[in-house]
């Protein structure tokens, strides 16, 4: 039946122009006639389909083995539409098709298996977009946080698998390997008795397993809650000999700076009073000279509800952290004004405690609020960053952290509280990769989000449009994310992907620091 037509159809197809669309999408269908060829069912659907909103691609059996049953009847195809409903319901009106489905693009999971992890305990992972955030990284375990403060519990069952081991230190042998000072600091150091042991037994001091648990709990281990960071590392700095001061704050933070292995470092504490800070501020400076820009402090902002500058939140080249509630007001508690740079989650927050324990409460029995743990869920979303895009600056963090964070003045338009919009993990993680021609974790993601229609794939060439005389830089990825092909040309030249295996790719160009994605498919 389909035979007896071919002529009359490659008659009908000469001089027909085809226009390259959108994006790709696909469908399944159902062929009711018998031995039929896919060359004969290509020539149909592109007789009744191809138009300047819809091209096809590719056609393939999907379901080949017979074991389950006999699918033979079903067909994969593939077009090139800028009108899925449209192109569904001409589909639908080809008299063989007795079922039309589209196929339906599902992700891989990544949602952690910690018990506590649901919007109402964990409300705070949620809120900044941990969550999607997962789906395109899981952080690094090269990627170590700092967390200077007043102790962590070693053997907390949701802290011990994510605590960061100095490869250049031999534990117990009472030398200082690394000459960096301290001796046998293999998981972190006590700069307030000058040890290699930042853990104590002294239930005064709680404060630093709480914080440690926003930024770096172990994630996807089945006990517990999940933190931001996943599977970054921390090291933990104990900073203080007292539970209710900062002793040593400033040597903490020249310890936790110098490790080699430290991109981030979190202070959730300061002091309203500027007045002989220059050391803070040299280390602060000194540390971004010799680490080339690429270490990050992120520090609390205050808790004295008011616009009084806190240091060293207040000092350049760190990152201020405002406390904002479920609503995403600002929590009463927490400091506001210009000097901030970002808010996040800071009221009732369920995290770890000391003695194995979890809980939203503090020992008070109120609940676990302040900036002191907002600080650490941006610290570890700058874990994050660094785990996509390793070269990160501080103030490439710092601009992707704002620039894609959520505004919230609706929710605080009656106060008169600057603190900047609210952490948006997803979106900055975007932003980061973005900023790296090498990085592939997102790739999907940005090609499904920020879709651009200035690169034109067709005949298994690529061109550009509205782009004159501009240098281009072109990077083709395959879908496991491996770099497959690269050139870099003017935007009035052909790109020509002949060469490679039939397949679908992701075609990335950066014009002018833009990058633009798009999906392709390459055909022999």
């Amino acid at each position: 039946m389909i035979k007896n037509l071919v002529v009359i159809i490659l008659l009908l197809q000469i001089n027909k122009i085809f226009s390259q669309t959108n994006h790709v999408v696909d469908f399944y269908v159902k062929v009711s006639i018998k031995n039929y060829t896919i060359s004969e069912l290509e020539t149909l659907v592109k007789f009744k389909i191809n138009n300047q909103n819809n091209t096809l691609l590719h056609i393939e059996k999907p379901f080949k083995n017979k074991a389950i049953g006999d699918f033979s009847a079903y067909n994969r195809l593939s077009f090139n539409t800028n009108n899925e409903t449209e192109l569904e319901k001409q589909l639908k009106q080809i008299s063989i098709f007795t079922y039309v489905e589209k196929v339906h693009e599902f992700k891989f999971f990544s949602a952690p298996n910690d018990p506590k992890l649901n919007p109402d305990t964990l409300w705070h992972l949620y809120r900044v977009k941990a969550n999607l955030t997962w789906d395109l990284t899981q952080g690094s375990d090269s990627v170590v946080i700092a967390i200077v403060d007043d102790n962590f519990e070693f053997t907390h069952p949701d802290l011990a698998p994510n605590v960061y081991v100095n490869p250049n230190e031999i534990a117990g042998d009472s030398i200082d390997n690394d000459n960096n000072g301290i001796v046998d600091d293999v998981n972190g150091a006590d700069l307030s008795n000058n040890t290699g042991n930042p853990y104590t037994n002294d239930a005064s001091f709680k404060h630093g397993t709480k914080v440690t648990g926003c930024a770096a709990a172990a994630t996807n281990n089945g006990v517990g809650i999940s933190s931001i960071g996943y599977n970054c590392k921390f090291l933990s700095v104990k900073c203080t000999n007292n539970p209710s001061t900062i002793s040593h704050g400033l040597e903490a933070m020249h310890y936790a700076a110098s490790m080699p292995a430290v991109k981030v470092v979190n202070i959730s504490w300061g002091d309203v009073s500027g007045d002989n800070l220059a050391i803070m501020q040299q280390i602060i400076d000194s540390a971004l000279y010799y680490k080339n820009n690429k270490i990050v402090f992120v520090v609390a902002a205050g808790n004295d509800g008011a616009d009084v500058p806190s240091y060293p939140a207040a000092c350049n080249n760190v990152i201020a952290v405002a406390g904002t509630t479920k609503t995403d007001a600002k929590v009463s508690s927490s400091s506001y004004g210009a000097w901030i740079d970002i808010a996040a989650p800071g009221y009732d927050i369920y995290t770890t405690k000391i003695n194995g324990k979890y809980g939203r409460l503090s020992e008070s029995g109120n609940v676990i609020s302040g900036t002191s743990f907002s600080a650490p869920i941006v610290a570890g979303a700058v874990g994050l960053l660094y785990a996509v895009n390793k070269n990160l600056t501080f103030n490439e963090v710092l601009n992707c952290l704002t620039t894609t964070a959520d505004d919230i003045s609706a929710a605080n338009a009656t106060c008169n509280c600057p603190i900047g919009g609210r952490l948006n993990i997803h979106d900055a993680i975007l932003c980061a990769c973005n900023m790296d021609s090498n990085c592939t974790v997102a790739l999907k993601e940005i090609a499904d989000s920020i879709r651009n229609y200035e690169m034109i794939f067709s005949n298994n060439t690529l061109t550009f449009q509205s782009l004159q005389n501009k240098n281009v830089q072109v990077f083709i990825y395959d879908i496991s994310g491996n770099l497959v092909f690269s050139k870099n040309c003017n935007s009035a030249e052909t790109i020509n992907l002949s060469a490679l295996s039939a397949s679908m790719y992701f075609a990335k160009a950066i014009v002018d620091g833009n990058v633009f994605i798009k999906k392709v498919i390459v055909e022999n």
